[in-house]
């Protein structure tokens, strides 16, 4: 009986999922194949996001993108590389309306997230986005100073749907693996520091003071070495979050060698779940989890050559 009653539940899912479809489907006003709005990702300099919680502009230097509104910080490239792909040839497939009161409905009107892009001084796109379709497949989006509400092909309200903070880079160190040479922690609480140096391209040595140098657990040292380089925040740290932190006494201090380079994170515990992180005396503090910084925050224990396993 319980599995009847599961397919009958299922049952009637997709029979409620074919109504919106087609009780969508009789709101088109003019069906077939409206057209396609082409965007040149290579040639885009500027985007402007406005939602009714705020703006968000983004404007490319040089070969790089800068959230420039709210804050002036790099901004996430891969992001917006998929943004702008979402848009470069964005098919308008019908129009569901040309009726000013159903805006609304369809989330085109001051509830929607309206996107400008530019290319130099010309704006090659002006759209209000709404909601997606019922199935899940189209957009509803209008041009700013158009009446027709159109069904664009894909669900691509995602990706401008972003909050600001969404839009910045969240990496803390970003380094080519291969050119690090040495890795230094230190816990100045606990008194305690290693250093691993660079062996060759697979094994590293591990320094401890007091202790002389010794081979390090190769496995364990190449995740530590791999998480100091690609080093990503979870997300940037709230006023509360900082109010207070003296970075002069840290928890735990991390300097990476790359090439002729040395860069430093310093961490503070906020509480038994997370960290807060300032690299190179930067004003950005970042805010980490513990749990993700499990490959990173090593003893000399966690580092020294395991006893093979006699069989």
């Amino acid at each position: 009986m319980r599995r009847i009653a599961v397919l009958g539940g299922v049952f009637i899912l997709l029979l409620l999922v074919l109504v919106l479809q087609r009780a969508q489907r009789g709101k088109v006003v003019v069906s077939g194949p409206a057209e396609t709005v082409a965007v040149n990702p290579d040639q885009v300099t500027r985007v402007r996001v406005h939602k009714t919680d705020g703006d968000v502009e983004l404007v490319k230097s040089g070969s790089d993108w800068r959230l420039t509104k709210p804050v002036d910080y790099p901004a996430n490239q891969d992001m917006i590389t998929t943004m702008l792909k979402s848009v470069e040839e964005l098919k308008l497939v019908d129009v569901i309306s040309t009726n000013p009161a159903t805006r609304s409905t369809y989330q085109v009107d001051s509830t929607g997230t309206e996107v400008e892009i530019w290319a130099g001084d010309k704006q090659v796109m002006g759209l209000i986005i709404g909601k997606s379709s019922a199935d899940w497949t189209h957009t509803f989006v209008r041009r700013k100073d158009g009446k027709e509400v159109f069904r664009a092909e894909g669900v691509i309200a995602y990706n401008f749907n972003r909050r600001p903070e969404d839009w910045r880079d969240k990496s803390i160190l970003k380094l080519d693996e291969p050119t690090v040479t040495r890795v230094a922690l230190e816990y100045p609480k606990e008194r305690v520091q290693l250093t691993l140096v660079r062996a060759d391209s697979t094994h590293w040595n591990l320094e401890v003071p007091g202790k002389g140098t010794e081979p390090a657990d190769s496995t364990v040292a190449a995740r530590l070495v791999q998480g100091a380089a690609k080093l990503s925040t979870v997300n940037f740290a709230t006023d509360a979050e900082a109010a207070g932190k003296d970075f002069a006494s840290a928890d735990l201090r991390l300097a990476v060698t790359a090439g002729a380079t040395t860069h430093r994170v310093d961490f503070i515990a906020v509480d038994e779940a997370k960290m807060l992180a300032r690299r190179d005396g930067n004003a950005t503090l970042f805010s980490l989890y513990k749990s993700n910084l499990g490959n990173l925050m090593k003893k000399p224990d966690d580092l020294r050559k395991k006893p093979a396993v006699k069989s």
